[in-house]
């Protein structure tokens, strides 16, 4: 994923599409875009038993280890071929998944 992206889609579309019959937490949070930039407010989908829910956080990975959120530099892509032996990557991709919803 580069440096920008956008989701234009509309909340109720997002739902429909994904078939997330749950809630949607902090969707206040989400603005449609088409200049979306690392740090802003995004829908994920996520899945708990078989009930699909979105939440919307922010573009951008931070490490367990981090001490101060606020200033760390937030990782916001990975390589595929590298991301199952990256320390900051490796227990996410074991086992935290989310669909990211963005549409350009």
């Amino acid at each position: 994923m580069c440096g920008r992206a956008a989701c234009t889609l509309a909340p109720d579309h997002i739902r429909k599409a994904l078939g997330v019959r749950g809630q949607w937490k902090d969707q206040d949070k989400y603005k449609q875009s088409g200049n979306v930039a690392p740090s802003a407010w995004q829908p994920i989908v996520v899945q708990h038993n078989d009930v699909r829910e979105i939440h919307t956080m922010q573009w951008g990975l931070v490490p367990s280890w981090t001490k101060d959120i606020a200033s760390c530099n937030r990782a916001i892509n990975a390589r595929s071929e590298t991301v199952q032996e990256k320390p900051s990557f490796r227990a996410l991709i074991a086992r935290k998944r989310c669909v990211i919803v963005i549409d350009g």
